[in-house]
C-alpha cells in the first residue's frame, strides 16, 4: 500500500496540468460543502453546553395572534408553582442597563433580567465567583450583577479582582458576584448579553396579569416527556383562563424543545438545503472530474496493460488508481479547509443577532472529520468508474497499440464493451437541476401577485376585493374564497395588510367561469 501511494504522488508531479485542475476542481467542491456543514453545525449540530439539554423546554403564551408570546408575572409564577412535570421553571426577560465608571463615558450595555434559579437551570457554573441565586432574587436585597466572559475582557482587561466590586449602573451601586464563562455567551442562546441582575420583583409586580414581558423555560423531570407535561400545561392553562377570564380568556400555554427554540426551525430547514446544494456543486465537480479521468485512463491504457502482462492482478489495477484520486481528493480537501476558513468568516460576519454583526463559526474536529470524510468518499466515486475500465481493458489489444496493423494503419487498444460511451461525456444531471432551480427561483419573482400598480387592470379588481362576503355564505360563481384578518405582531414579526382598504377581510376570490 506504501508503494501504491509513492506512485500516486509519482503520478501527479508527472502531470503538474492535470492535477492542478482537478485538485483546485475537487477544493472549490470539497470546501464548499465544509463552509456549509460548518454553518450547519454551528447553527443545528453543536450541542448546548447546558446539562442535559434535551430536558429543557422552552414555555411561550398562545393567543389568536401568536403562538410564542412571553407571560404575565402572575401566570408565571402560578405556573412555577403549579406544575409537576418540571423539575424546574425559570424566567427571564432582556432589557439594557446603562454603566457609568468614573472618569469614563456611560456605556449602554445589553443585558437580562433573570429569576433566582436561572443559572442553576442550566447546570453551568460560572468562571469566577458565583451565580445569581434565590437569595437575590428578592426585593429590597443589595444589588448584584453577574458579568459576560466577553465584556470582562473588553471592559476590566480579564482582572479576576472584579469580584466583589461595585460599579454603577442604571444610577445605583451594584456589586459583580461572577463571571460566566464563554460557551454560556452563545448569542443563539439569548442573544449579545454583557450583564445579568436579578429579577427581584415585589409582591404588586408578581400579582400583574396584565403586562406580559417574562420568557419562561424550564427543565423537565426524568422520565418525564413532552407531551405528557404539554397536557399538563394545558390544563394549567385552561384553569387559569377560567380563574381570570378577563386576561386569560384565550391563552393557552405551548412546549417546545429548547434546542429547537434557540435556532428555529425555519433556519434549520434553511440551513439543511443549504447543505444539499452545497452537496449539488460537489456533484457537479466529480462528474466534471470523472470525465477528466476517463480521458487520462485512455491515454494510460497502454501502461496499464504492461503492469497485468507482467503479473499485476485486475484488483491491484483497480487499487493503485483509486489511491491516486484519494490522493488527489486528499489535497483538495487540504485546499478545501482553506476555503472553508474563508467562507465561514464571510458568512459569519454577515449574520446579525440582537443589532449585532459576527458570528463566530469554527473549524472544529466535527468539520474536519466531516472534510476528510468527504475528501475520501469523492476520491473513491471519481475513481471507480475509471478504475474498473482499466482492470477490464483487452491486454492484448493494448500491447498492440502503435504497431502497424494489416492496412497500414495503427491498432487501437479499445475500452470494454460499453465504457466508450463514457469518454468525455458531460453529467447534465447535477447542472439540470441546478438550472431547474434557479429557473423556479427566477418564475417566483416575476409571477403575479394580484394586484400590481402601474398594471393596466389592476382598478378593476379594486372593487372585487373591497368587497365583503355577506356571514360567509356561498356566493355564485365564487368557488373558494379566503379571508385576512389584522394582527398584532410580535417583536421580529410582522403582517400584511390591505391599507385602509373597506373590505380587507376579504383577500381573495376564485370565480368559476359561465
Amino acid at each position: 500500500m506504501i508503494s501504491d501511494f509513492r506512485f500516486a504522488f509519482r503520478q501527479l508531479a508527472k502531470n503538474p496540468g492535470f492535477a492542478t485542475v482537478a485538485a483546485l476542481t475537487l477544493a472549490l467542491g470539497i470546501g464548499v460543502n465544509t463552509t456549509m456543514f460548518s454553518v450547519l453545525n454551528a447553527l443545528v449540530l453543536r450541542a448546548s453546553p447546558a446539562r442535559e439539554p434535551a430536558r429543557l423546554v422552552s414555555i411561550f403564551r398562545t393567543a389568536p395572534q401568536s403562538q410564542a408570546w412571553p407571560q404575565a408575572p402572575a401566570n408565571f409564577y402560578d405556573f412555577q408553582r403549579q406544575n409537576i412535570s418540571f423539575e424546574s421553571v425559570a424566567g427571564y426577560a432582556w432589557n439594557n442597563v446603562n454603566l457609568a465608571e468614573p472618569g469614563q463615558p456611560a456605556e449602554r450595555l445589553p443585558a437580562m433580567a433573570v429569576t433566582g434559579n436561572f443559572f442553576t437551570l442550566f447546570g453551568i457554573a460560572p468562571a469566577l465567583g458565583r451565580a445569581i441565586g434565590p437569595e437575590d432574587d428578592q426585593p429590597g436585597v443589595g444589588q448584584v450583577a453577574v458579568l459576560s466572559d466577553r465584556f470582562w475582557r473588553g471592559h476590566f482587561a480579564g482582572d479576576p479582582g472584579v469580584i466583589g466590586r461595585s460599579v454603577r449602573m442604571d444610577g445605583q451601586m451594584i456589586t459583580v458576584v461572577g463571571v460566566m464563562r464563554p460557551e454560556f455567551e452563545d448569542p443563539l442562546y439569548f442573544g449579545h448579553i454583557d450583564v445579568w441582575k436579578p429579577l427581584a420583583l415585589d409582591g404588586g409586580a408578581r400579582q400583574n396579569r396584565d403586562n406580559n414581558w417574562i420568557q419562561a423555560i424550564g427543565r423537565l423531570k426524568p422520565g418525564v416527556t413532552l407531551a405528557q407535561a404539554q397536557a399538563e400545561a394545558s390544563a394549567l392553562a385552561d384553569r387559569l383562563a377560567r380563574d381570570y377570564p378577563q386576561t386569560n380568556a384565550q391563552n393557552s400555554l405551548r412546549l417546545e424543545p429548547w434546542n429547537t427554540t434557540r435556532v428555529g426551525s425555519l433556519n434549520r430547514s434553511i440551513s439543511w438545503l443549504c447543505m444539499g446544494l452545497a452537496g449539488f456543486v460537489l456533484l457537479i465537480a466529480c462528474a466534471n472530474l470523472a470525465n477528466l479521468q476517463l480521458a487520462r485512463v485512455a491515454q494510460r491504457i497502454r501502461e496499464h496493460a504492461v503492469r497485468v502482462a507482467l503479473g499485476a492482478t485486475r484488483a491491484q489495477v483497480m487499487r493503485q488508481l483509486l489511491v491516486e484520486n484519494i490522493v488527489m481528493s486528499a489535497i483538495g480537501g487540504a485546499i478545501g479547509v482553506l476555503v472553508a476558513l474563508w467562507g465561514t468568516k464571510v458568512i459569519g460576519s454577515r449574520i446579525l443577532i440582537t443589532g449585532i454583526s459576527g458570528y463566530d463559526m469554527p473549524i472544529d474536529t466535527r468539520v474536519l472529520a466531516f472534510t476528510v470524510l468527504a475528501s475520501v468518499a469523492t476520491g473513491i466515486a471519481v475513481g471507480m468508474v475509471p478504475a474498473w475500465i482499466a482492470s477490464r481493458t483487452d491486454v492484448s489489444a493494448a500491447l498492440k497499440k502503435g504497431s502497424p496493423g494489416r492496412r497500414g494503419r495503427p491498432i487501437e487498444a479499445p475500452f470494454p464493451e460499453g465504457a466508450d460511451r463514457l469518454r468525455a461525456r458531460p453529467c447534465p444531471h447535477p447542472a439540470l437541476g441546478g438550472g431547474l432551480l434557479r429557473a423556479r427561483h427566477a418564475a417566483h419573482r416575476r409571477c403575479g401577485h394580484g394586484l400590481a400598480p402601474g398594471r393596466p387592470d389592476h382598478r378593476q379588481h379594486v372593487p372585487a376585493l373591497q368587497r365583503e362576503l355577506p356571514d360567509g355564505r356561498p356566493v355564485p360563481g365564487v368557488l373558494r374564497q379566503a379571508g385576512l384578518q389584522a394582527c398584532a405582531a410580535p417583536r421580529g414579526y410582522g403582517c400584511g395588510h390591505f391599507g385602509n382598504a373597506p373590505g380587507a377581510r376579504l383577500l381573495a376570490q376564485r370565480h368559476v367561469p359561465g
